[in-house]
């Protein structure tokens, strides 16, 4: 063979098995890209999702799922994935029973993901399934022992089951993890105030009044304070705190604290509102006018500290809201006599003895 005839030949070959190897190659190389498509296309789905979802957007989530449910469900890497973000949509959106199927499949499908054990369980929490929800929360809580979150949700479910030492054992050490996170105090104090330990929220509300002094939060401490008995305290955070008004509940307490206390200030301060609205900053609350037992309260707080004609003054506003109590007729009698006014406590009394004639043979014995 002439070299010009070799170089033909070896010319020819080499075009064969170029030929050869492209033909073997290109179908490998289309199916390897057209994977790298759907996984682009999962990857980007996937994230609009959790974009929605951090957005608040849960129903646009919902449906941005289901079509990619649609389009990956029988995909060995995105399917059970792009189910799981569906679940979660629907939960976020309002719907746990639908939801339940999809985060039951996605804790099975991840058993030591801690999130999806607490997202299974809040499924099962909104749908009334509260003892398998405790599970739930307390293996997240196993999975992850350092989850801020995970430890609240726990604290809060162990709460709804009467378990009240467990919850504030778990609450504790979460706002352990979070200092500086209000969710902890305010779960703190709602779990000690629903069982009565009024003296032990306090602190976590006094915390939660320090960083974001909400409506609620004052409710609460209020609440605490006037439970726990601690009446100076109480009227020193009502002084501070009410520059522009006081509630009536808030008022009810204050004048039923200074009782305690031997004060009258406030008490006087509200009766002198009825005519001099300056005589008490902030005013009277409306609820307060027709509550006889409020005036009832700050007569015998006035009776006490000296004030006979201003608690005279009281009691007749009480009885007028509510003539029949006794109580108030008898205090009337107290304070008519405290003024030296015999003849007029004379004829209260008898109206006393109408109103409850047992009392007059207490009075011969």
């Amino acid at each position: 063979m002439s070299d010009r005839d070799f170089n033909r030949y070896t010319r020819a070959l080499i075009w064969l098995c170029l030929a050869w190897t492209l033909e073997s190659v290109l179908p490998v190389t289309a199916a390897a890209s057209n994977r790298s498509e759907n996984a682009d296309r999962a990857q980007a789905g996937l994230a609009r999702v959790d974009s929605l979802l951090e957005a608040g957007q849960a129903a646009v989530a919902v449906r941005e799922a289901r079509r990619l449910s649609i389009q990956f469900a029988t995909d060995p890497l995105y399917g059970w994935q792009v189910e799981g973000r569906l679940g979660i949509a629907l939960l976020r959106d309002g719907y746990p029973a639908e939801a339940l199927p999809y985060l039951e499949a996605m804790v099975r499908r991840t058993p030591n993901d801690h999130v999806a054990h607490r997202n299974f369980a809040a499924a099962l929490l909104a749908t009334g399934k509260k003892g398998r929800a405790l599970t739930e929360f307390s293996l997240a809580v196993e999975l992850a022992p350092g989850d801020f979150e995970a430890r609240l949700e726990y604290g809060m479910i162990l709460a709804e089951f009467g378990d009240v030492k467990a919850s504030l054992t778990q609450l504790e050490v979460a706002r352990s993890l979070c200092p500086d996170c209000s969710e902890a105090d305010r779960a703190l104090a709602g779990v000690l105030l629903g069982a009565g330990q009024f003296d032990a929220a306090v602190q976590p509300l006094r915390r939660i009044m320090d960083k974001e002094p909400t409506a609620w939060a004052r409710r609460g401490l209020v609440q605490a304070l006037a439970g726990a008995g601690r009446d100076r305290e109480l009227l020193e955070f009502l002084d501070a705190a009410s520059l522009n008004s006081m509630s009536a509940e808030e008022m009810n307490l204050a004048v039923a604290a200074e009782g305690r206390l031997g004060q009258a200030d406030r008490s006087l301060a509200c009766l002198r509102a009825l005519n001099d609205p300056a005589a008490l900053p902030g005013g009277l609350d409306d609820r307060l006018l027709t509550d006889h037992r409020f005036w009832g309260m700050v007569s015998l707080n006035l009776l006490e500290a000296g004030h006979f004609q201003d608690g005279l003054e009281a009691v007749d506003r009480a009885i007028s809201l509510a003539g029949d109590y006794v109580i108030y007729r008898n205090n009337r009698v107290v304070l008519l006599l405290k003024l030296d006014r015999q003849e007029d406590a004379a004829e209260e009394w008898k109206e006393v003895l109408r109103l409850d004639p047992s009392l007059e043979k207490k009075e011969t014995e």
